[in-house]
């Protein structure tokens, strides 16, 4: 064990200094010299402000999916390795629309600091039709291709059957999971941090984890696994309304004036 984790200190630490190399070499905007650096406490200051909230969310997640495992570890070694192999499969298939809202959160960023909201709109609905593509696709491997996934961790038919049955009852429901992050890259895009840290802990603690103990009195392990996407629809109704309220537009940490549209950009 700690032969890997100083193999994930040292592989984080070569990928930093290459990047800051690279940066260095190929974008004189990022030209960083560490001698030369200086305290600024209004950056430092927004930095809190925007990754203070993120960091209590990540957290939060971490947490409430420690919360999870115990709920999941009281039906047996079976169940459990069923949900730890159908978790990996599941964190993977979540990537596409994680790294959709991530990227448009850049998009909205950049868009906002120049007025063009019109833009940051047209932006939010591509991405949704690009993650919901890719969801509809996904969701059909997950639903009919279950029990083949699983069975690249192990064969062992129990843990199989619990882990195809996970991703199962998870399918239908990634096209929530998807609108709730494309619309919190909209809304993290505005550097609005603690609307999407608010929406965690609404979905992850109110929502999630006790349906996840009362479902599972109800249903068995079959009911944790419905408390997930209950959790991701809390999430998404908390997000939309946001964005739809409109004050994500008033949240933007520099202030420019609106820039007129150019035609159809």
């Amino acid at each position: 064990m700690d032969g890997v984790a100083w193999a994930t200190v040292i592989a984080q630490g070569l990928s930093f200094i290459v990047s800051v190399l690279y940066l260095n070499k190929t974008h004189d905007i990022f030209k960083t010299n560490f001698l030369k650096l200086k305290f600024n406490r209004e950056i430092f200051r927004q930095i809190l402000r925007i990754g203070l909230p993120s960091g209590v969310q990540q957290s939060l997640v971490s947490l409430g999916l420690m919360f999870m495992s115990g709920v999941v570890n009281g039906f047996g070694t079976a169940v459990m390795a069923g949900y730890a192999a159908a978790s990996r499969i599941d964190s993977f298939v979540g990537m596409p629309a994680m790294n959709i809202g991530n990227a448009l959160s850049s998009f909205t960023g950049q868009n906002i600091g120049a007025g063009k909201f019109d833009r940051v709109k047209r932006g939010y609905h591509a991405a949704l039709k690009i993650g919901l593509s890719i969801s509809v696709v996904l969701m059909a491997v997950l639903f009919f291709g279950g029990e083949m996934l699983i069975g690249i961790f192990t064969h062992d038919t129990e843990v199989v059957r619990v882990g195809a049955e996970y991703l199962r009852v998870i399918a239908p429901f990634y096209f929530l999971f998807t609108i709730m992050f494309v619309t919190n890259g909209v809304i993290r895009g505005s550097g609005e941090a603690v609307l999407p840290m608010v929406s965690t802990i609404m979905a992850m603690w109110v929502v999630r984890i006790p349906c996840a103990v009362i479902f599972s009195r109800l249903w068995g392990v079959t009911g944790v696994w419905f408390a997930m996407p209950t959790g991701w629809l809390m999430g998404l109704l908390i997000s939309v309304i946001y964005y739809k309220s409109g004050r994500w537009m008033k949240k933007r940490i520099i202030r420019t004036p609106a820039v007129p549209e150019e035609g159809d950009l």
